[in-house]
């Protein structure tokens, strides 16, 4: 009391606002929760010529202690089947595993997280996936710090975790909840991550700075194997967000430096010398936001690039001197039609979304959200995630006859409906174009268009109960 206008409705002044009183009452010492949470996807890519059913069924449970301490334990249990026998791998296949089993610890200030759960660092790009380990966070009104220690295990032989599977492997896919579903996701394999994240004090409009490191340590035991492959990095990263002018337009900037010591093709320890960068504003619109809340977003992203023959190998692609190309072990919400990771890469990105029968109260949940991207590579004779796009004898060429290198990887536009019908049932469609620039050849190894237009379709719903 005694803050002007407070008791008529009026707004608190950010200087008196405080953190409220935590109540140490105990209504409920023991809490149990259990059920099956679900997610039915069907996945269609133009590209791929080949229909994709995804289904995964988590049976969790869930108990808290004193309203405080949780312990959580979800296994996952999943089902892959393909319209047409692709290529690599089976048509068909079953696989089951315990995705989660730990403990969060409440010590107000302080908590401790450990186990097998999903671990985050920054904005997600370095690590961003489940893992075994440890977690301590330290909050404070100046500080708030995280530190990691954790373990990943093997999640499948050559495999990298994306929407298209791994052509059989023990873990074929993973679709996450609250990760983008057009998230390229590295192959930890057999590694120890140490990490730590800190967020300083909040300045004037909000400003906050933020800093990260990670190291990565390869477990993986070559032997007398004549290829070496052990990839040993590290990263350390800094970033500011805030928001400008007032709260509706708020900015992220975050740089990070890629260090550390890896393999050339011609078995050659070699230094790594990369980085990436991103730059983010989300803008709430002044008008209308009572009835469809329209909102603007724009991103920028860089990861530098190298002569390797593929981004997707970590270790053993450089063909010699100081490895520049940017690798992690998070993911990057890049387009669904490309999904490209962030190496050799610029991503230029504008976004609209809105939720046009917010005014009515059983359809306030309907959002739409698109999102149109244009791509060039930081090395035009360098390759990207799609190894397609390099030039051949069949594209534009210059007059001595030699394949002509170019940055523009093309464009892309994503449209998408999400309906949270309730907390318990959601509803997701998502539509990506990709049309492919001049980084491309003019035929592709069958003969037909190399920059023909790509389309990929995405369904899913999802129930718990």
């Amino acid at each position: 009391r005694g803050l002007s206008g407070v008791e008529d409705g009026g707004l608190v002044p950010l200087e008196n606002l405080r953190p409220l009183n935590v109540d140490n009452f105990v209504v409920n010492q023991h809490i149990y929760d259990f059920g099956l949470a679900t997610s039915n996807s069907w996945y269609s890519d133009s590209t791929l010529g080949n229909d994709l059913f995804i289904g995964f069924y988590r049976p969790f449970f869930r108990y808290v202690y004193n309203e405080k301490h949780t312990f959580n334990a979800r296994g996952k249990f999943g089902i892959k089947h393909w319209d047409k026998t692709p290529a690599t791998g089976k048509k068909d296949l079953m696989v089951g595993t315990l995705e989660v089993f730990g403990a969060d610890l409440d010590f107000r200030k302080h908590q401790l997280n450990v186990g097998r759960r999903y671990y985050r660092i920054g904005r997600g790009l370095l690590f961003n996936n489940f893992a075994d380990g440890l977690e301590y966070v330290f909050l404070h009104r100046y500080l708030n710090l995280k530190l990691q220690a954790t373990y990943s295990g093997d999640y499948g032989n050559n495999c990298t975790i994306s929407i298209q599977g791994c052509g059989g492997g023990s873990n074929p896919l993973d679709i996450v909840p609250n990760r983008s579903i057009d998230a390229n996701v590295a192959n930890a394999g057999k590694r120890v991550f140490i990490a730590t994240e800190f967020t300083g004090p909040a300045l004037i409009a909000g400003t906050r700075m933020f800093g990260l490191a990670l190291y990565s340590k390869d477990m993986i035991e070559e032997g007398s194997a004549t290829k070496k492959t052990a990839f040993n990095p590290y990263y350390g990263g800094l970033g500011i967000r805030g928001f400008i002018v007032n709260s509706d337009y708020r900015y992220t900037l975050e740089g990070i430096y890629q260090g550390g010591k890896s393999y050339d093709t011609s078995n050659n320890e070699t230094s790594i010398n990369a980085y990436a960068a991103q730059a983010e504003v989300k803008v709430t619109l002044p008008f209308l936001q009572k009835t469809i809340q329209p909102n603007l977003l724009t991103q920028v992203a860089v990861g530098s690039g190298d002569d390797k023959t593929s981004v997707s190998q970590a270790s053993g692609s450089n063909k010699g001197g100081v490895d520049t190309g940017f690798y992690y072990f998070g993911s990057y919400s890049g387009g669904l039609a490309l999904k490209p990771r962030l190496s050799n890469l610029q991503v230029y990105r504008i976004g609209f979304s809105i939720k046009p029968l917010y005014h009515f109260y059983n359809f306030r949940e309907i959002g739409f959200i698109t999102n149109f991207s244009y791509y060039r590579k930081m090395i035009a004779a360098a390759a990207i995630s799609d190894s397609t796009a390099v030039h051949n004898a069949n594209s534009n060429s210059s007059q001595s006859g030699n394949p002509v290198d170019n940055a523009n990887v093309g464009a892309a536009l994503d449209i998408a409906v999400i309906y949270n019908v309730s907390s318990d049932v959601k509803f997701f469609y998502a539509v990506g174009l990709f049309k492919p620039g001049e980084a491309y050849p003019d035929k592709n190894s069958t003969g037909g268009d190399g920059r023909a237009m790509r389309t990929t379709h995405f369904v899913s719903l999802s129930l718990q109960f």
